[in-house]
């Protein structure tokens, strides 16, 4: 996550889903706030508040649809806004330490183990300060982890990688991951891939997704145990509101 995407098109997509999830349920947002430069077209897809368009988007959810118009009105993007605006729930619990390997040695040995504690460190204070709630969203810039980027390598911060995601399944609580659609394999080979690596690395694991197919494509994977199979039902309910901005995509 970026800030200079906060409040675009993508950011209504994610919001609307996270609002619908934690009614009921106490949401922690780990936001893997990437720093380092970015393009300058980056987070510009904002055309969704424009008055044409806003009649497509509006009525998804219109309060959320308000508060995003105000913080890019008022240059407020920025995942501290945010927060502070309450676009999500009040007892929201977020988790804001920027995840960057700037600045620190690469190439040797020792400097492998220094980015592989500071990120181990970094993870602690995640799990510390989601501790208390039912369902943990993260956000990484790019989505779960591929073969081509290893967990301590520079571009590995815009990644979460499945090692990550344990100590939250194993005590218990529900998650939904971001994906952004990469540009080498299908939105249905890409689901259906991420869902088998899911189920491999957390037991038990009852796995849903939604995907939001415009604006380059983003895909959400909701994971939970089958006594939260409520989160099914509101997805479910959420997809109603949203069918005209997701595309179904049947896995096996």
């Amino acid at each position: 996550m970026r800030d200079n995407y906060v409040g675009d098109v993508g950011d209504f997509y994610k919001y609307g889903l996270l609002r619908g999830l934690a009614k009921g349920q106490k949401l922690g947002v780990v936001w893997y706030l990437y720093p380092d430069p970015c393009k300058e077209t980056d987070g510009l897809h904002l055309d969704f508040l424009s008055e044409k368009l806003r009649p497509k988007f509006e009525p998804c959810d219109p309060e959320l649809y308000a508060k995003l118009q105000a913080l890019v009105a008022e240059n407020g993007r920025s995942v501290h806004e945010v927060e502070r605006r309450a676009i999500l729930p009040a007892n929201t619990c977020f988790y804001t330490t920027p995840l960057s390997f700037s600045g620190q040695k690469k190439g040797t040995k020792e400097a492998i183990e220094d980015r592989k504690k500071y990120r181990e460190q970094w993870l602690k204070g995640a799990l510390d300060a989601t501790k208390e709630c039912d369902l943990v969203f993260f956000d990484p810039d790019n989505g779960l982890e591929t073969k081509s980027v290893a967990f301590h390598q520079d571009k590995g911060a815009k990644f979460t990688f499945y090692r990550e995601l344990l100590p939250f399944w194993q005590r218990g609580q529900s998650l939904v991951i971001y994906q952004h659609k990469n540009l080498h394999e299908t939105a249905a080979a890409q689901i259906q891939n991420r869902i088998m690596e899911l189920s491999h690395f957390l037991p038990e694991a009852q796995i849903e997704h939604i995907y939001f197919s415009s604006y380059g494509g983003r895909i959400f994977f909701v994971v939970y145990r089958e006594k939260d199979s409520n989160l099914k039902e509101i997805l479910f309910r959420l997809s109603s509101f949203w069918h005209r901005h997701i595309k179904a995509i049947k896995t096996p």
